[in-house]
């Protein structure tokens, strides 16, 4: 019973690094986004006003927002990873490519139904361009790839 408990906290810990890791590219994507058009408008972006809104962009996108965006991309994560846990039961694939694949289908299919749900509105400002939405595809695969590492390390 007891190693059946440290085995689920070992991946519930590995799960959440995954979720931080996530969580901070979507943070730094949008926040660089933002602070560019400042910048190309003519505002004053120094490395000051750099790391106060990287903070402030963090705490606020995934705490104090109406739906936080760490409880977004948790459940899509949470939903990617148990359809890949079913899928390798019957599919012999190495750990941390298919849950790579799976971070980066998630996070592909958040960038691009979320705003079907909301009337062509494009909540998360990072993923307004092309290049944005493919930056935020790559970091599920990295919030992946690192999950399913974990798994392939504790497995041998």
């Amino acid at each position: 019973m007891l190693k059946r408990l440290v085995w689920f906290g070992q991946r519930l810990v590995w799960f959440g690094l995954s979720l931080l890791i996530l969580t901070s590219f979507y943070t730094a994507q949008t926040s660089t986004t933002n602070l560019y058009w400042l910048a190309s408008i003519g505002m004053p972006v120094d490395s000051g006003v750099v790391r106060a809104t990287l903070l402030a962009d963090w705490l606020g996108m995934n705490i104090h927002g109406e739906v936080p965006l760490s409880a977004l991309l948790g459940v899509t994560l949470l939903l990617a990873f148990a359809v890949t846990r079913v899928v390798t039961i019957w599919w012999v694939v190495e750990s941390r490519y298919i849950y790579a694949l799976a971070g980066a289908a998630g996070s592909a299919v958040l960038i691009f139904c979320m705003p079907l749900a909301l009337s062509d509105m494009e909540l998360i400002a990072g993923a307004r361009s092309l290049l944005g939405k493919l930056y935020l595809i790559a970091a599920g695969g990295v919030a992946g790839y690192f999950f399913g590492s974990q798994l392939t390390r504790q497995s041998e």
